[in-house]
């Protein structure tokens, strides 16, 4: 039996997460199973940078093309590689910043 019917046989496969909060320079490296939503990694990334949400914060790819996340929170991550709508679980959180 190979590594990954071995994890099937015990659950849904993990995948490996990585979140970086840009305005409060922290990153979250963990894993999540695949049928988790991305809310709920999103959720899990907080915890782990130990940082609160912030009201105006969203969530983006992460690259030189951030790609906008809020319509897609509800899809497992399994389903955000099946669809293409991400190619890496490389994710960026970025608050307001300051102006005048």
């Amino acid at each position: 039996m190979t590594e990954h019917n071995q994890s099937q046989a015990h659950g849904p496969s993990e995948v490996e997460l990585h979140f970086k909060h840009v305005n409060e320079v922290e990153t979250a490296n963990f894993k999540m199973p695949e049928t988790a939503t991305l809310l709920a990694a999103w959720d899990q990334a907080y915890l782990k940078m130990d940082i609160a949400r912030g009201e105006k914060d969203t969530l983006q790819t992460a690259g030189g093309h951030p790609k906008a996340m809020a319509s897609y929170l509800g899809f497992t991550l399994s389903a955000l590689k099946d669809q293409k709508i991400v190619e890496a679980y490389n994710f960026e959180i970025v608050g307001p910043t300051g102006g005048a």
